[in-house]
């Protein structure tokens, strides 16, 4: 299977405009060592839309050096080059080096995508495991009636339950949180199928950087705008409580990670910091079904990704009346 050039996605931005954003970002990459990997990535990603592949591979050579989790992120872009220009020998070798290695969830889940995309389902499925292994650990202890709730965190275990079915393995009690996970999930919330693309652009839909990934997103300036645009939890999530809570009805959320969104900026060649980037990748959300409701029931997982229920978590940061 032959992907399609990425040179096909730079649409509404000149090659001149994604050339500078590159550059850029590597000179980000050197103010800012911490991220260094994770942005040399970025910059990776947009060589190779652009058709340097060679410079792209260098960037990788060179996150990976930086070691840490930026190294599965290097290897996931090095195996996109491998696989776009069917350099099948070199993409196997960086599939085994990612199997030999440590990968964090976010870089395996994109992996595991990766490899569903060209039909490998075995080997997806591999990556998938590892991308929920945090949720298969955890299910026997999670409260049944909010499965669900905490499903939504690991949207790993929904390419989990397809390649499964694509390989004719018999659904297990993690498919089944999924399927029903997809009952409740098309349930209106006030009027809103949440099953189908809806508008992004407010209630009855709303979005959150969950708690995890909050100090990151705002330490790179994407998806915090206005008044939202802190580092503090409590800030942040008690502004989204008084804005939903002043709504007055159901409201569907979308958890919007931030690896995940990153790599989805990179793929369309997209500012991460532009309003329209998000607006797409919401829609690209709803589209695989993983809004969730709120609030939550008070005893329930709290909705922020906290290890804690939402009474005693973001429930307690604002109420009516207060």
């Amino acid at each position: 299977m032959k992907l399609k050039p990425g040179a096909g996605l730079l649409v509404g931005r000149s090659r001149e405009q994604v050339r500078a954003e590159a550059l850029r970002l590597e000179a980000d990459a050197e103010a800012f060592p911490g991220d260094r990997g994770e942005i040399l990535c970025e910059a990776a990603g947009l060589w190779h839309r652009l058709g340097e592949s060679d410079r792209a591979l260098d960037l990788c050579a060179r996150a990976i050096a930086c070691g840490e989790e930026g190294v599965g992120f290097a290897r996931l872009r090095r195996m996109e080059v491998f696989a776009a220009e069917e350099r099948w020998e070199e993409f196997e070798a960086e599939l085994g080096a990612l199997r030999s290695g440590r990968i964090g969830i976010g870089p395996a889940h994109l992996v595991a995508e990766l490899l569903e995309s060209l039909g490998r389902y075995r080997a997806a499925l591999e990556f998938y495991d590892l991308a929920c292994a945090p949720l298969r650990t955890d299910l026997d202890r999670i409260d049944p009636d909010d499965l669900p709730r905490y499903l939504v965190q690991f949207e790993s275990a929904e390419g989990r339950a397809r390649t499964r079915a694509a390989l004719g393995i018999a659904p297990d009690d993690l498919d089944a949180v999924v399927a029903r996970s997809y009952e409740e999930e098309s349930e209106p919330f006030n009027g809103v199928d949440c099953a189908a693309p809806q508008p992004v652009a407010g209630p009855p839909v709303a979005a959150f950087v969950p708690r995890s990934d909050l100090a990151r997103a705002y330490g790179r300036g994407v998806l915090l705008p206005g008044e939202l645009a802190s580092d503090e939890p409590a800030h942040y999530f008690g502004v989204l409580e008084r804005e939903w809570w002043a709504f007055g009805g159901r409201i569907a959320l979308l958890p919007v990670r931030l690896d995940d969104y990153l790599g989805f900026a990179a793929r369309a060649v997209a500012d991460p910091r532009s309003g329209r980037t998000c607006e797409e990748y919401l829609r690209h959300l709803l589209e695989r079904r993983v809004a969730l409701a709120w609030p939550p029931r008070r005893n329930a997982p709290c909705w922020c990704g906290a290890a804690a229920k939402y009474k005693k978590c973001c429930g307690s940061l604002w109420r009516p009346g207060r």
